[in-house]
């Protein structure tokens, strides 16, 4: 795909997620984030996961422009900690990515109007909005992907199979890619193999912005609800050469 010259090459890709280390991946703009604390942190337990979102991306478009707009700050119980409503901080953080080409959700959060009014201002902009499906640990669900026109991701294994454990019967889920045994870093910042839709849509949003010239093979799959070949995915993703970090939880 790369050899073809579709590698993001003047695309912006927002990532919407919690702290990131730029000291771990390629980040152009880090900005503030929107709910108070760290933005940019070499504290894995804190940015190990927008890292990990953000290393996928400029995987698949390593010429994209990459800005993370952090909203909260991690816990290790896999919670999300806001000094503000973290609805609210996060239409800010939406609105904060004009000039984003593809917008990535890979965090949770309730919905609101003004969240909808930010999102829906977003693509009249021009934006590609892709969102995880929220996986079902998690709480304080987003069902962003109810609002017409963002991309809900469902992640599925390199045999195009959806895993138990992220199983759901939920018609707005558009497109499935891999999820399962992603490469990313953990808390410790080792290197492994995890399992989520927070890891398959970036492979959505990399695909979109390597391929923003002609775009309409991957939104054309999106619509009909089809699966981003999994096999593809495997091979433009760079595959961890450790054991996954067994200690650590998603």
């Amino acid at each position: 795909m790369h050899d073809t010259g579709a590698t993001g090459a003047g695309v912006t890709v927002a990532i919407v997620d919690t702290a990131v280390s730029s000291a771990r991946t390629h980040i152009d703009q880090i900005w503030p984030n929107t709910c108070g604390g760290d933005a940019d942190t070499d504290d894995g337990v804190l940015a190990w996961h927008a890292t990990s979102v953000a290393r996928i991306v400029s995987s698949i478009a390593p010429d994209a422009r990459i800005e993370a707009h952090p909203v909260g700050t991690a816990r290790l119980d896999g919670t999300i900690a806001c000094s503000t409503d973290r609805t609210r901080a996060f239409a800010q953080a939406v609105n904060e990515s004009a000039d984003a080409d593809v917008i990535v959700v890979t965090s949770s959060v309730g919905r609101s109007p003004e969240l909808d009014a930010a999102v829906i201002a977003a693509q009249l902009r021009g934006a590609t909005i892709v969102a995880a499906r929220p996986q079902t640990s998690v709480s304080s669900a987003s069902w962003l992907f109810d609002l017409p026109g963002v991309i809900g991701v469902q992640a599925v294994d390199a045999s195009g199979v959806v895993p138990d454990q992220l199983a759901a019967d939920d018609p707005d889920i558009d497109v499935s890619a891999q999820g399962v045994g992603m490469p990313v870093l953990g808390m410790r910042w080792m290197p492994g193999l995890r399992d989520g839709t927070s890891f398959a849509a970036p492979v959505v949003a990399g695909l979109i912005a390597a391929n923003r010239a002609d775009a309409s093979c991957v939104l054309a799959a999106a619509a009909v609800g089809s699966a981003i070949n999994p096999a593809t995915a495997s091979l433009l993703a760079p595959r961890a050469q450790s054991p996954a970090d067994t200690a650590e939880t998603n």
